[in-house]
This record gives structure tokens, C-alpha cells and sequence, in this order.
């Protein structure tokens, strides 16, 4: 079972920092608003995997927010790993900083 909610939230947190990166091209969003902005959207994943039995395996507003909470800390930690930001650019959801 722990196993399962894991696995789950770490997929949903990729789908997080994916939806969130291109999501943030188009609003253009940079700094608080940027990070505030993916907090809405794991939240929002994570209701919409409650929907669909994912997660907790209960639908309601607690542990929706409870796993989207969870989603938005993993997603913003997954987001600072340089490799990953790399992984980005590959799939176009970021454009490649110039050095």
C-alpha cells in the first residue's frame, strides 16, 4: 500500500514539474509567482488523480489537498536537481539558459 501511494505521488510529481514548466512559458511567471503557481497545479493534479483512484485511494477534499502538498514538495524538490532541469530542455519544456 506504501509502496503503491509512493510510486503514485512520484509520478504525479513528474507530471507536476512537466505541467508547471510549460504552463510557465506561457504565463511567463518567474520567482514567488512561478513557485506559487506549481503549488496550484499539484494540488490540482493531485484532486484529479484522487478522481481517478490514484493516491490515498479516497476522494475528498482532505486528502486531496494532503497529497497535493506532498505532490508540490516533491515536484519542487525534483526541480532543483540540475539533471533534471536538463531533461527539460530535451523535451522542450524549458529553454537552455546561455552561459
Amino acid at each position: 500500500m506504501i509502496v503503491d501511494f509512493i510510486k503514485n505521488a512520484c509520478i504525479l510529481a513528474a507530471i507536476s514539474v512537466i505541467l508547471c514548466e510549460y504552463l510557465s512559458k506561457i504565463t511567463k511567471a518567474n520567482g514567488f509567482f512561478a513557485q506559487f503557481q506549481s503549488w496550484v497545479v499539484a494540488i490540482i493534479v493531485a484532486f484529479v488523480a484522487n478522481a481517478f483512484g490514484f493516491g490515498f485511494g479516497s476522494i475528498s477534499w482532505f486528502t486531496s489537498i494532503l497529497l497535493g502538498i506532498f505532490v508540490g514538495l516533491v515536484a519542487n524538490g525534483i526541480f532543483k536537481i540540475p539533471w533534471m532541469q536538463t531533461i527539460l530542455v530535451w523535451i522542450k519544456a524549458r529553454i537552455k539558459p546561455a552561459t
